[in-house]
């Protein structure tokens, strides 16, 4: 299949919020080897790996809601294009929150 003829079919909008969910991915190594220093503090057990999983498995959850955004797509582009933004606005909330904290 050609990659041309598979987005021919997309709007603009819908492949600019795609690739901007992605776009936080890349910042995934600097996150992991920060959260490695979670353990550093004594006495840190069992609610420091629940937020040593949850930091460190972000990715996984963008990716799936990529996915799960384009595949219904065809069937109700409200939800694919509400599904797109709330992730973004997520990412957007949480940076300016501790960016000002």
């Amino acid at each position: 299949m050609d990659i041309n003829k598979a987005n021919n079919n997309k709007p603009f909008w819908f492949v600019f919020l795609l690739v901007a969910n992605i776009l936080p991915i890349f910042l995934w190594p600097l996150i992991f080897f920060s959260s490695i220093f979670l353990f550093d503090a004594p006495g840190s057990h069992t609610s420091t790996w629940i937020v040593f999983i949850l930091m460190n498995s972000y990715p996984l959850v963008l990716i799936g809601n990529c996915i799960f955004s384009y595949k219904t797509y065809t069937k109700n582009p409200r939800r694919s294009m509400l599904l797109l933004s709330g992730s973004l606005g997520v990412i957007l909330f949480l940076t300016l929150y501790i960016i000002f904290m």
